[in-house]
């Protein structure tokens, strides 16, 4: 079974207000007997909410986005969100 934890963060600037929910799993190492599969510790989720406004239409904008990515190394929940921001995610 996996287990994992949550974190929110929520920041405004540049006409846009950004709120994050970043998601951990951690993944057991009796888990993944497949070729590869060992090498991955934790499986990052990030999912963007992004109301932003656009002055050009004057009107305010919606935008939802997720990334998932894999890491080599155990990470917490908060180094998680600090790599995917980093990333670009």
């Amino acid at each position: 079974m996996l287990h994992f934890t949550i974190a929110y963060s929520s920041l405004g600037r540049h006409n846009r207000i950004e709120q994050r929910l970043t998601r951990t799993w951690s993944r057991p190492p009796d888990i993944g007997t497949e070729d590869g599969h060992t090498r991955f510790c934790t499986l990052v989720e990030v999912q963007r909410h992004t109301d932003g406004f656009d002055t050009r239409q004057k009107d305010g904008v919606l935008r939802q986005e997720a990334a998932d990515d894999l890491s080599t190394v155990t990470l917490s929940v908060a180094d998680a969100a600090h790599a995917a921001r980093a990333l670009g995610h």
